[in-house]
């Protein structure tokens, strides 16, 4: 079995240097070179080499004449690094020990860029202050005032109360005829049961 790496056929530099391109068939040199500076020349029908094209159909499908050959050249007449010219192998160890240093500097880069996400969570998350639920203490206050006023009593608290056993905040009661009051809510845990009244 052979270890040696294939190198797939195409142009490639001409190791004798006798054209800038040499054709490579996958197992050695041929006879055909090709230089993409030098004008086209028709010499007539010739061996074209390889990419050459003698059929009839294609030649009248091009509008030229049978018997005309055409010659496709590559369009990146260097697709592949020069392999043949000693310099590819295996790299220095100057340079793997380059790409360590950059692959050390990218980890220790991500692993700090994930910290720091993992500490920008972890400050919203604590450093969020819990509050109460101001719309269900409007609505509860506002249904039971109503009910014992025998009028619709709009109330309106605080937009944000934070959570603390024991504080206390006024509320607003508006009546339908206008007429105000003050409710005092006074929290009465940590969990944000309330207990309210009227006035001061």
């Amino acid at each position: 079995m052979d270890d040696a790496p294939s190198v797939p056929e195409g142009w490639y530099p001409d190791p004798a240097g006798a054209a800038p391109l040499r054709w490579w068939d996958g197992r050695g040199w041929t006879g055909s070179t090709y230089d993409p500076a030098a004008p086209p020349v028709d010499d007539g029908p010739s061996d074209p080499g390889p990419g050459a094209w003698e059929d009839p159909e294609v030649a009248a499908w091009s509008g030229a004449e049978p018997g005309h050959s055409f010659t496709f050249a590559p369009v990146d007449p260097e697709p592949y690094p020069d392999l043949f010219d000693g310099s590819a192998g295996p790299p220095s160890s100057g340079s793997r020990r380059g790409s360590r240093r950059g692959l050390l500097l990218t980890s220790v880069g991500l692993v700090l860029l994930l910290l720091g996400a993992l500490v920008a969570v972890g400050l919203l998350v604590t450093g969020r202050e819990r509050t109460l639920d101001v719309g269900a203490i409007e609505a509860e206050i506002g249904s039971r005032l109503s009910a014992d006023a025998g009028t619709s009593v709009t109330v309106t608290c605080p937009e944000t109360v934070p959570i603390q056993a024991g504080s206390v905040f006024t509320c607003d009661a508006t009546a339908s005829d206008g007429s105000h009051v003050d409710v005092l809510v006074q929290q009465r845990d940590d969990a944000g049961n309330v207990t309210w009244r009227i006035g001061g």
